[in-house]
């Protein structure tokens, strides 16, 4: 049997905020090995804050966790609801799970659960323990499994592998494998002069399995990145950090790669106008109708960012800023603007079965004591007319966790989707967006549901990408993703370090796990192990192309 200890951790100025360390840790000890901290000793469960009358939002965070297993096999975690100030309060927060994988919010109670005496030592470094519980080794594994981090442990080389000629053996691809079982097929460059395609026989070949790695930061000053295939070039675009926000430059290439060279063409489509003045936010490429759109947010000489989106003519060149249409700004089904004093931002589209959604972040009383902290709507569209609403807009998430509401910063921002195997997955940000803290949550849906239900939506209570997760890149957030050599890729901006670093563009690759689930959280040294990267096979060539 295994041990499960529930903690809080205490605060660290620098790096780990009172609403980060307020939350449910988990840790096991298997083997009597001592202690491993899950999800990087990050929280995994945060308390859901209350909305007041004034539509504000009053932050929760959570003292004195506590497990215990239930009649039936479910275990039940408990806490202590505090306020903002660390104040308890006579509310005790509670979640079930079976597998402590996937967790269902119980909402609050009055009177705390019956549970376990909490341990008197310590057992992890700065952590405020909760209760140990034995559980099974199975369990436990199951646990340690999807909350540490995947690293590639092997690469699978064929000892024997045929090809005709040079085309088809750079075809010949190798399986990564990585710590939970799961695999990837890889590419590889491999090392051809010494084979005889004219000559049957066997030739031993050396190859270098190929990823898709610019580093980071691949450019500085440059938020919300987004990469887009169109027609056969690979473009980007992205926020001007550099120019106040000012303007949206693209980039085209003939590969990922070549977008962040020093050479790559690039081009100004939107500049300051009489109308558009400040605010040049989010610009992302999506295809609508089979037409092509820039949604952005833009604001006029008064602040106050709002939706709008423009269309690529006919035959248009997408680096030319004369064959995009008039930007026009997002209204409701009847016409009217998408918000009155409120700013909306962020808008991405995604299709889902026989469906066309927007979704995008509304806010109202920014900077002032009615700030509704930033949120989530979703709404129908009609491909052909895209720019009005064809049905009311839905709330759909408010940053209501202890990591979204954070340090003064209330977001929910910068969603993006795709739908994976007849799931919806709706990533966002929360936390500060520029700070360290930012991080990506995640929502999910069938695909074939009405999406306007919010009850047909889960939203996952960690964030699926922090600034753990990837080493020296703090506060990872505001993404999109994009197809390459069929695979995923995320791309986002983050910090290189907590003090003075603008954001920069980063991207990795979007891993499906052991379980069939995306990991958003596999950087490039553990998606492919430097020391793993060359291999070697014989190929026999059974018949020369002459």
């Amino acid at each position: 049997m295994a041990l499960l200890l529930v903690y809080t951790r205490q605060p660290e100025a620098a790096l780990y905020h009172a609403a980060l360390a307020r939350s449910v840790h988990f840790a096991c000890d298997l083997d009597g090995q001592g202690f491993q901290p899950l999800n990087l000793n990050y929280g995994m469960l945060f308390a859901e804050g209350t909305v007041n009358v004034d539509n504000t939002i009053a932050p929760k965070a959570l003292l004195k966790p506590r497990v215990r297993q239930m009649e039936g096999g479910a275990y039940l975690i408990q806490a202590q609801q505090v306020n903002a100030s660390g104040e308890a309060e006579a509310l005790y927060p509670q979640w079930t799970t079976r597998d402590f994988v996937e967790f269902q919010y119980m909402g609050t109670c009055e009177t705390p659960a019956p549970m376990p005496a909490p341990e008197t030592v310590v057992a992890l470094p700065g952590a405020v323990p909760g209760n140990c519980l034995t559980i099974p080794d199975t369990l436990a594994r199951k646990m340690i499994a999807a909350w540490s981090p995947l690293t590639n442990t092997e690469i699978r080389v064929p000892a024997l592998v045929t090809a005709t000629d040079e085309a088809q053996a750079k075809t010949i691809c190798v399986a990564a494998v990585y710590s939970d079982g799961s695999t990837c097929q890889k590419p590889v460059d491999w090392d051809l002069p010494g084979v005889d395609f004219t000559r049957p026989g066997d030739y031993p070949m050396t190859g270098t399995v190929r990823q898709l790695e610019p580093g980071f930061p691949i450019q500085q000053q440059h938020g919300d990145p987004v990469v887009f295939h169109w027609q056969g070039q690979v473009y980007y675009i992205y926020t001007n950090d550099f120019n106040d926000d000012r303007g949206f430059i693209v980039r085209r290439a003939q590969t990922v790669e070549g977008l962040f060279a020093p050479d790559a063409e690039q081009s100004l489509i939107l500049d300051e106008s009489e109308q558009f003045v400040q605010t040049f936010w989010a610009p992302e490429f999506h295809e609508i109708g089979g037409a092509l759109y820039l949604l952005f947010a833009v604001s006029g000489k008064q602040w106050g960012p709002q939706c709008h989106l423009m269309k690529l003519k006919p035959g248009g060149d997408i680096l030319c800023a004369e064959d995009w249409t008039t930007p026009i700004r997002v209204c409701r089904r009847n016409g009217s603007d998408l918000a009155g004093d409120a700013i909306t931002l962020d808008m991405t589209y995604f299709q889902a079965g026989a469906h066309h959604y927007v979704v995008w972040s509304y806010r109202e009383g920014i900077g002032t004591k009615r700030d509704s902290g930033s949120m989530l709507y979703i709404a129908t569209i009609d491909p052909q007319h895209p720019a009005r609403l064809t049905s009311e807009p839905v709330l759909l998430s408010r940053p209501l966790l202890g990591w979204e509401n954070i340090d003064g910063t209330i977001n929910n921002e910068g969603p993006y989707a795709f739908v994976h195997e007849g799931r919806v997955y709706l990533t966002y940000s929360g936390g500060a967006a520029n700070g360290y803290s930012y991080a990506v949550g995640l929502l999910t849906a069938d695909a074939h549901r009405d999406l306007l239900h919010t009850s047909n939506w889960r939203k996952r209570p960690t964030p699926v990408l922090h600034y753990g997760s990837i080493l020296g890149s703090f506060g990872p957030g505001h993404n999109s993703f994009f197809l390459e050599g069929g695979e995923r890729y995320i791309a986002y901006h983050a910090e290189y370090n907590t003090t003075d670093s603008p954001r920069c563009a980063a991207l990795h690759r979007v891993h499906i796990d052991s379980s069939g689930l995306p990991r958003f959280d596999l950087g490039p040294e553990r998606d492919l192990s430097p020391a793993l990267r060359t291999v070697h096979t014989v190929i026999r060539t059974e018949c020369g192309n002459g």
